[in-house]
């Protein structure tokens, strides 16, 4: 009888495994690649809707160093009612970012690798999802291979949103 009882549970055990698998695949396929992890829902012109990222922080990249710009973090939470953003933005550790100060790649690095594996590891939404941030070019004219390098390294951090003609607002 012991016997039997535990092969069923094993076969319970199972089939929730390949339902939370088949639920996962399905949420991936919905929410594409590289899903914000904080977004408001728009709708589309052409019908249906989208996400659009809300971001969690603004980045400034000079010639030399980077600054990260604090942004208040957005009232609300996401469709999947697991959280709420300020709640989370205090979770995922953005309150302890060195913002307003000048940092070198690596220090960019060590402040957003804990944020970027949060996301992809789907401890902030129930999938892998990732967080953005406004970027704006402060390099020189002369420095564009500083700047593309600088936005490959945040990319492989966080969506971001280059920002063409609004003023810093750090």
């Amino acid at each position: 009888k012991a016997e039997a009882e535990a092969e069923a549970q094993a076969e319970r055990e199972k089939r929730e495994k390949a339902k939370a698998e088949a639920q996962a695949q399905r949420e991936a396929r919905e929410k594409g690649v590289n899903p914000p992890c904080w977004y408001t829902v728009k709708a589309k012109p052409e019908g249906g809707h989208r996400e659009k990222p809300l971001y969690l922080l603004d980045v400034a990249v000079y010639d030399r160093y980077m600054v990260l710009g604090r942004r208040a973090p957005p009232a609300g939470g996401p469709d999947d009612e697991e959280g709420d953003y300020r709640r989370e933005f205090h979770e995922i550790g953005a309150d302890q970012l060195p913002y307003g100060k000048r940092l070198g790649d690596v220090e960019v690095r060590e402040a957003l690798d804990g944020i970027e594996k949060m996301g992809k590891g789907a401890k902030i939404r129930s999938y892998s999802c990732i967080l953005y941030a406004q970027v704006w070019d402060r390099t020189r004219s002369t420095a564009k291979h500083r700047w593309q390098s600088a936005e490959r390294l945040l990319q492989q951090y966080l969506g971001a949103y280059v920002v063409q003609n609004d003023p810093w607002p750090h």
